[in-house]
């Protein structure tokens, strides 16, 4: 008889740690998904596509018609294509924090794509692609990131709505400023 009702004991035990384990899983899964973002822009620009890349692959000039980049560093200025070159830059969007990242440019197809990774706040690759058609320069933006800084990875399960918010806000002000740039 005792060895039934401990044997019972066992079961439900067993059943109550499975369900903890699957359900700490799920929560583990749902925090890791929410620290990672794919986002896509595109700009349309007025001008020439070798004048739109030249500008973009500058990237010591970022915060000189860009204002959301509040410094751009570069560490090792790579091959005279860009290829190789590492830069460090800050950021800030309308929420209250800055975002500071080193990019490393790993491929370039000038004046038609590049690929950067991304190390600090987040971690990722951004992959930029530019055609042009008739007067206006397309620009497609493409980052699959994970985010590191921890002010944002506490954040995001709950607000990784308004996180991507701020980002295409300051994706949309750079299509702006360059456009200015790029007519005057």
């Amino acid at each position: 008889m005792v060895s039934s009702i401990v044997q019972k004991f066992r079961s439900v035990g067993s059943s109550l740690a499975q369900n903890y384990t699957s359900t700490s899983r799920r929560a583990n899964e749902f925090v890791e998904q929410s620290l990672r973002y794919h986002f896509r822009s595109r700009w349309s620009l007025d001008g020439s596509i070798d004048h739109v890349a030249g500008v973009l692959m500058d990237s010591s000039s970022l915060p000189h018609w860009w204002p959301q980049f509040l410094g751009a560093e570069i560490l090792e200025p790579g091959d005279p294509r860009a290829l190789g070159r590492v830069f460090r830059v800050v950021t800030k969007g309308w929420l209250p924090y800055k975002l500071r990242f080193q990019l490393q440019v790993m491929e370039v197809n000038y004046p038609y794509s590049f690929r950067v990774e991304s190390t600090g706040d987040f971690h990722g690759v951004g992959i930029g692609r530019l055609r042009q058609h008739l007067g206006i320069v397309i620009v497609e933006w493409d980052w699959q990131v994970t985010v590191r800084k921890p002010l944002l990875k506490l954040g995001s399960p709950l607000m990784k709505r308004l996180f991507e918010t701020n980002h295409y806000w300051l994706m949309r002000r750079g299509e702006r400023h360059l456009q200015h740039l790029l007519v005057s």
